[in-house]
């Protein structure tokens, strides 16, 4: 349902990072001064900074990022994150604490989850920019100056308007999830723990992907997108204790076994591959590194 321009209140100040997953890295849940706050890593330049702030910061927030230029219904794409995505992800986390094989509806739920923190990020809007960017300098560098005036390059404001739009379209693209779906539906899933001392931090573009032959990874495969490619292996945390972890099946996994009948099963995994999941959240972040403990941060 779309409230009207009169009785809807405008969210202008919107979540680039959701409220809903921001709480699950809280310093202490139990706690209710600490239980809305969280540490943060800033990378600005050559300079860090290690502060804590609320979920609610504006650092986590950019005005009018996902609103629409439409008179009717601007906060369109808003409402549909807040209403019909967010509020599934304390589903999803309050089943994987149960830690039993996942039901199919978690698993849905997932894969929509992951479709859509993706997709709505800064850094996925920044890229389409930057492509239209390069598109338009490579085809009008060549124009004499004639041309120049007949056909005049679109402006630097046209071309952010555009990427937008572009943008702000794909988030409701139901072709481009199915196929998202398909995608890591033909992959082994796996939800790794953490250890008391050695805890998943996260960031403001969560979760990355990277090629891994024989066990090694390949970083300069390594990307803050998610990857359906064979040799793609895929890492989301969703919380300090817990990562999921989607790679390619084992060599003689029969061909029928697939996202919707494959058994989900959790493992403690080790520091040493802690400290790796740490490292590529931290290399693949765009500004921010998130943790429940600043001493997760080293």
């Amino acid at each position: 349902m779309i409230l009207s321009r009169e009785t809807m209140k405008k969210p202008v100040d919107q979540h680039i990072i959701p409220k809903t997953y921001l709480k699950h890295f809280a310093i202490d849940p139990k706690d209710r001064k600490l239980k809305s706050l969280v540490w943060i890593k800033r990378f600005d330049h050559n300079k860090t900074m290690v502060s804590k702030e609320s979920i609610d910061s504006r650092k986590f927030k950019i005005c009018d990022f996902y609103t629409v230029e439409c008179e009717d219904s601007p906060y369109v794409i808003e409402d549909y994150f807040s209403s019909e995505i967010e509020p599934v992800y304390n589903d999803i986390i309050d089943e994987v604490e149960l830690e039993l094989n996942l039901s199919q509806d978690c698993r849905s739920k997932l894969i929509l989850w992951l479709y859509n923190i993706k997709y709505r990020n800064t850094y996925n809007r920044t890229n389409i920019e930057r492509n239209l960017r390069n598109i338009v300098h490579f085809t009008f560098s060549y124009q004499n100056e004639f041309d120049r005036l007949i056909n005049p390059a679109p402006s630097p404001e046209n071309i952010s308007r555009e990427a937008r739009g572009a943008h702000l379209q794909s988030l409701l693209r139901q072709d481009l999830l199915s196929e998202f779906e398909k995608g890591m539906g033909t992959k082994h899933w796996i939800i790794l723990k953490s250890r008391p001392e050695s805890k998943f931090i996260t960031n403001d573009n969560p979760g990355f992907s990277l090629n891994v032959n024989l066990g090694v990874p390949d970083f300069n495969t390594l990307t803050s997108y998610f990857a359906t490619n064979h040799e793609a292996t895929n890492y989301y945390i969703l919380s300090p204790k817990y990562c999921l972890m989607i790679s390619p099946f084992w060599k003689d996994t029969p061909l029928e076994v697939s996202l919707k009948n494959q058994t989900i099963n959790y493992k403690i995994t080790n520091v040493r591959h802690i400290q790796f999941i740490n490292k590529c959240t931290s290399i693949t972040r765009n500004k921010l590194v998130i943790a429940s403990d600043k001493t997760h941060f080293s």
